[in-house]
């Protein structure tokens, strides 16, 4: 498989997690009903659609109606490639067992993206997509430690899974105590589901990584909404958008993180 290959794949999915992003929240059936024109409503033929291709070549714009494109779809498809492509470079598979290993990764963080795109512009964390990746997160962690005996591909982690059930409950629970005394203004409750679902997948310490880029990225973004946007210190962020991202971030980068940052984390409680 080359890095080529990668990335073409990795525009396809991203297309699909375009239609996920604009049909879950409306209600709309993703597996079957043709794609149409937000404008004008015609449905789309099949070279109406072709990833990065399409969109570049109508200069996006709809053929039929010629209204602007919104410029999401692009880049969602660009990040997915693009993620893709890293993750398969980063992994470097040499085996089989290496393909299956990386294919859950690439499968968590199409899951992932969803779910911050969605939050981004609806504030609400999907449970159903929470519930597919604890379902694969839980078949992976089984898989890998009575099946093949995997290395964990992430640093610090492990298939024991009743280490990373406690560390999702015990993570979880730190969250639903911050969403009760705000009354839901500091977090939502999809966040609290979103906390345990990232316990479970990355079990301690690396969960406490992700937490900590969360909460610095959430404070710089909060700042930059404030100084520039217009935002006041009562207005609601996506957080479920920024714990998202610092989740796909310790995917891609953990071997550093971890070995680096988890140190200095664990000695602020010692």
């Amino acid at each position: 498989m080359t890095g080529t290959t990668v990335f073409l794949f990795g525009l396809a999915v991203g297309s699909f997690l375009n239609v996920l992003i604009h049909r879950l929240p409306r209600g709309e059936n993703f597996v079957s009903g043709r794609s149409k024109c937000s404008n004008c409503h015609t449905v789309l033929r099949w070279f109406d659609l072709v990833p990065l291709f399409s969109f570049i070549f109508l200069k996006g714009r709809c053929r039929y109606c010629r209204e602007r494109v919104s410029g999401r779809y692009l880049f969602v498809e660009i990040l997915t490639g693009c993620l893709f492509l890293a993750l398969f470079f980063l992994r470097r598979p040499d085996s089989f067992y290496g393909y299956l290993d990386l294919s859950f990764w690439l499968f968590a963080s199409s899951l992932l993206l969803v779910l911050a795109f969605i939050d981004l512009d609806y504030l609400i964390i999907f449970d159903k997509i929470l519930l597919v990746l604890v379902l694969i997160t839980f078949l992976y962690q089984v898989f890998g430690k009575y099946v093949v005996q995997l290395e964990p591909a992430i640093v610090g982690g492990t298939f024991n899974i009743n280490h990373n059930l406690l560390t999702a409950f015990l993570s979880g629970l730190v969250f639903l105590l911050i969403f009760w005394v705000t009354r839901g203004k500091g977090i939502g409750l999809g966040d609290v589901k979103l906390i345990f679902v990232l316990g479970f997948l990355f079990g301690f310490p690396g969960i406490l990584i992700v937490v900590y880029l969360s909460l610095f990225a959430g404070t710089i973004w909060g700042l930059a909404l404030i100084l520039f946007f217009g935002a006041s210190m009562k207005s609601r962020i996506a957080f479920g958008f920024v714990l998202v991202n610092s989740a796909i971030i310790f995917i891609l980068f953990n071997q550093f993180l971890t070995t680096k940052f988890t140190p200095y984390i664990i000695r602020l409680y010692l």
